[in-house]
């Protein structure tokens, strides 16, 4: 039951509406492949009435040829009937169908014995990966379907077909899926939002992961949709029960090879040299009541010293932490004030004491 309804399975009588992917399916126009799907379930009244709809939906005349050739194969292979050149005839001719669910489809009623080799003849076909699983869960006895499961993950993960994640999951041989997937498809924006989803300790066995998620941040900072990255970012911390604001510049424990130091007067800014209990001020006036200017801000880096160059704004008040906060002011040497964020333009002084309110609108 549980791989049923994970593969989109119905378990449903004939008098049933149906499962939720067979609905789907049926808006689809998808006929033949609803009825195979309940066929493979033994529902053989549903899987008629389904071409039935769909011909009186004005489907196409080859909904009409296709019942009449149901309707016969079950007849030839029922109990009170062995006419085994009957059968023959019939596998001969539906093999000829172009559509792989209905080969299947046919295939599945004409087999005889039930030998887990007889059920090839369905594996074989082009039939989606989840299909499969649930096929093989139903039929195949259990050293057979470990096999099968093995051969199918293995060739999801050649192949790059996203759809073996159903098997290999978020774990390592599912990112090197993700990674045979964006080697052949450059799709950066699918696995930055599987990259979100995969668990903390595989990042550490799979470091190309955390690139995905940056390299999609950056394509949308040179394509300036700051909108989206705003709401990627948001979307992450969501899901991964962080703020990653909070976690990337105010966690010392973190980004140990980056330090950021005054332009002005090159002293390294550490938060350690952050304000004490009294607010700081500059020029004898409290930061809290004078302009902030905007300043540039000058981040140097063990591998690379990069230059941030931020908006500049005439004045705007900024929000300051509570006192006894360790949150770096200004320039413990120049007393010169921290810039604004070049995209939010934002003091980078403004505390934020909870940014949960901002997940609502986005994720309804």
């Amino acid at each position: 039951q549980i791989v049923a309804q994970l593969c989109g399975w119905s378990n449903v009588d004939s008098k049933s509406g149906g499962y939720d992917r067979m609905a789907l399916l049926l808006e689809q126009d998808e006929f033949e492949k609803v009825a195979a799907l309940y066929i493979f379930q033994m529902n053989v009244n549903r899987a008629l009435d389904v071409l039935n709809e769909g011909l009186q939906r004005g489907g196409k005349e080859e909904l009409a040829t296709l019942i009449l050739a149901l309707v016969g194969s079950i007849r030839a292979t029922s109990t009170n009937n062995d006419d085994k050149i009957l059968i023959n005839e019939f596998s001969a001719v539906t093999k000829l169908f172009h559509r792989p669910y209905v080969r299947a489809m046919f295939g599945f009623i004409l087999t005889q014995d039930g030998n887990d080799l007889q059920y090839e003849c369905v594996l074989d076909e082009q039939l989606d990966l989840n299909d499969k699983v649930a096929f093989a869960a139903r039929y195949l006895n259990d050293q057979r379907l470990y096999d099968k499961l093995d051969k199918l993950a293995d060739e999801s993960r050649e192949k790059g077909d996203l759809q073996g994640i159903l098997l290999t999951g978020l774990r390592q041989n599912g990112c090197e899926l993700i990674q045979k997937y964006l080697d052949q498809t450059s799709d950066i924006r699918t696995a930055a939002l599987l990259a979100i989803y995969v668990p903390e300790d595989v990042h550490q066995e799979c470091p190309y992961v955390q690139e995905w998620i940056e390299g999609f941040r950056l394509l949308l900072d040179e394509l300036q949709m700051w909108n989206e990255r705003a709401e990627f970012d948001i979307y992450r911390s969501h899901v991964t029960g962080t703020t990653p604001y909070r976690r990337h510049y105010f966690d010392r424990a973190i980004n140990t090879n980056q330090h950021f130091s005054c332009i002005f007067c090159q002293t390294p800014l550490e938060v350690n040299q952050g304000t004490s209990s009294q607010t700081p001020t500059i020029g004898g006036l409290s930061t809290n009541t004078t302009s902030t200017p905007t300043t540039p801000l000058k981040v140097q880096s063990r591998a690379s010293q990069q230059t941030m160059t931020t908006r500049s704004s005439a004045s705007s008040s900024s929000t300051y932490p509570p006192p006894n906060s360790d949150m770096l002011m200004v320039c413990a040497k120049c007393r010169q004030v921290l810039p604004r964020c070049s995209i939010c333009m934002m003091s980078l002084t403004t505390y934020i004491e909870d940014a949960s309110y901002a997940y609502e609108p986005l994720l309804g």
